[in-house]
């Protein structure tokens, strides 16, 4: 997992955090292995890097193969970013939990302004069942922490 960053490049701010960004991420992975698809995805984007003519493009590479491979990692691999389970949680609990139960809330109560009641205890039951699974990854080791 070799990555190489441009010397021409090392004056755009951009580029350094995006190019430290993708390193902290294959140095976290390391430890574990990979499947096929997570290894390509990053061999894929490390070329596609190397290609690049210009900042903005290397860039945007960059920032496309971070995600990309976090989605890999989670779809084939089973491997969880620190809080990864958490933060996607939080917005589920807000918008599916939290909505739903103060609409229930407003119409009972017959009060629509009760929607906003709902929005913080759906974040808290998503918070819970967030941390919850991720405790369960640590547990099972399949959680990297990026140190950037």
């Amino acid at each position: 997992m070799d990555f190489q960053t441009y010397s021409a490049f090392e004056n755009d701010a951009k580029y350094n955090k995006a190019a430290q960004a993708w390193q902290a991420v294959l140095k976290s992975i390391e430890p574990f292995t990979l499947s096929e698809t997570s290894l390509s995805t990053i061999a894929t984007y490390n070329k596609l890097h190397a290609e690049s003519p210009d900042v903005k493009i290397a860039f945007k590479n960059l920032q496309k193969a971070n995600i990309a491979l976090q989605q890999s990692l989670v779809k084939n691999d089973k491997l969880f970013r620190k809080n990864y389970n958490r933060d996607v949680w939080i917005a589920l609990g807000v918008g599916c939990i939290g909505v739903g139960l103060g609409a229930a809330l407003g119409s009972a109560l017959g009060s629509m302004a009760y929607i906003g009641l709902g929005m913080p205890i759906g974040m808290l039951i998503g918070i819970l069942i967030g941390r919850s699974m991720d405790q369960k990854a640590e547990k099972e080791g399949r959680v990297y922490s990026i140190n950037s």
